[in-house]
């Protein structure tokens, strides 16, 4: 008999995702979507501590909440000052 089972997504502060859940089926690879947050770079699912690789297989026999880890983006900001003629 096939498993299957659903995981629930929890954005973390991400942008709102079309489905915030998905079907799996016990042993069987996955594919996990991939949120977007302005100003963050998406580190991964994570089950616990646990991060989810993407494309592996489904080990869990139950229904779960996977969470959204955010690292935030860096920037560089490069100020030019002209000469001293010049009005900042």
């Amino acid at each position: 008999e096939i498993k299957t089972f659903i995981v629930t997504y929890n954005v973390n502060g991400g942008d709102a995702l079309s489905k915030t859940t998905q079907e799996v089926t016990y042993n069987k690879n996955y594919t996990l979507v991939t949120p977007t947050r302005t100003g963050y770079e998406f580190n991964g699912w994570y089950y616990g501590n646990t991060k989810f690789a993407d494309n592996a297989v489904w080990k869990y026999a139950n229904n779960i909440i996977l969470k959204a880890n955010w690292k935030a983006k860096t920037y560089t900001i490069k100020i030019i000052r002209g000469n001293a003629d010049t009005k900042i």
